[in-house]
């Protein structure tokens, strides 16, 4: 708990030096660090592709960035559950329902997500219920707002989402993606005296071709190029997560649940920019803030303060920790 909380602070600290670095941080157009399969360090991770980088131009697969810089045109089509059942990491989706409430003509703004108790419950604090407000009516969130008025939950990756408050839903690491559901089932966490410990030595890593370099890379890649595939190695079958939503609320999931529950942001989001703020290492841990930009239901600009905790393993670096934020530096 009193990691977690330093945690919090030392970012909240140090995120407004990211502007002054972003010169150097964030100028990469695409996916760059080191070419698949190329590493200076010994012992690197094997990639699971050859040949042409992942969501690089290739012949037979056309790119999804529209100038390398800028992220995916639109968002890219899931064909989950309709065309592909079973195949989704953490189970098959069978929802069979709808919770698409559809974008209407005033955009919902979404504020301060529910807190999680250390017993596992949505904590309901008097006074502080106005989380959403569209038009005149508030409360937690229920459903989404999907850019698709015909979408379908049976088409998302994630098979356990929860689409209202309630005991048996816990807050996603992605409430505040109004297109994406905003709670997963509660039997799918554990609960403990999880934290991360905020890395303090900056590193370079858009001019490092090592394994930090590239998890790096990956990740800024995955959500610029609308493909979760950037995030394979990244989290490994069998791993845990750590994932803090502002701060208040703390628990662990299974690398599979997470994966999915990414997969559903990172192909279906309308992406503007990632954007690489910070990255700081100590020994095999390495902590990196990111800004993530994107479009809407409505069209509006919206930005996410994503911080990712990795840790080295032998084949590679690992996502461990994760934490979302609204971003009010922009």
């Amino acid at each position: 708990m009193v990691r977690s909380f330093l945690l919090c602070a030392a970012l909240a600290l140090l995120g407004t030096s990211g502007f002054a670095q972003e010169g150097v941080l964030g100028k990469k157009g695409g996916g760059g660090g080191a070419p698949k399969g190329t590493s200076d360090a010994p012992g690197s991770r094997p990639r699971p592709e050859a040949g042409p980088r992942r969501g690089a131009p290739q012949e037979g697969r056309p790119s999804r960035v529209n100038d390398g810089r800028l992220g995916q045109e639109r968002p890219v089509p899931n064909s989950g559950s309709v065309t592909s059942k079973g195949r989704s990491r953490s189970g098959t989706v069978r929802y069979g329902s709808s919770n698409n409430q559809a974008p209407g003509r005033e955009p919902v703004v979404i504020t301060n997500a529910p807190a999680v108790g250390s017993n596992g419950r949505i904590v309901r604090e008097v006074g502080r219920e106005d989380r959403v407000r569209a038009g005149h009516s508030t409360g937690y969130r229920s459903g989404y707002w999907h850019y698709d008025r015909g979408w379908r939950d049976d088409r998302f990756w994630y098979p356990y989402y929860g689409f209202a408050v309630g005991d048996g839903c816990l807050t996603s690491p992605f409430y505040y993606y109004g297109h994406v559901p905003g709670y997963l089932q509660y039997d799918r966490v554990r609960f403990g005296s999880f934290g991360w410990s905020a890395c303090t030595t900056s590193y370079g890593w858009d001019s490092s071709r090592s394994r930090l370099g590239e998890a790096v890379d990956e990740i800024r890649a995955g959500f610029l190029r609308g493909d979760a595939d950037y995030f394979d190695a990244l989290l490994p079958r069998g791993s845990w997560v750590t994932v803090e939503i502002d701060c208040e609320s703390r628990y662990q999931v299974n690398g599979d649940d997470f994966y999915d529950m990414l997969r559903d942001v990172v192909e279906s989001t309308r992406t503007v920019d990632y954007r690489v703020l910070n990255v700081w290492r100590d020994r095999n841990e390495a902590t990196v803030e990111a800004r993530h930009t994107f479009r809407d239901a409505w069209g509006r600009s919206v930005s996410q303060r994503h911080v990712f905790g990795l840790r080295e393993r032998r084949r590679g670096y690992e996502i461990v920790y994760f934490r979302s934020t609204q971003d009010r530096w922009r």
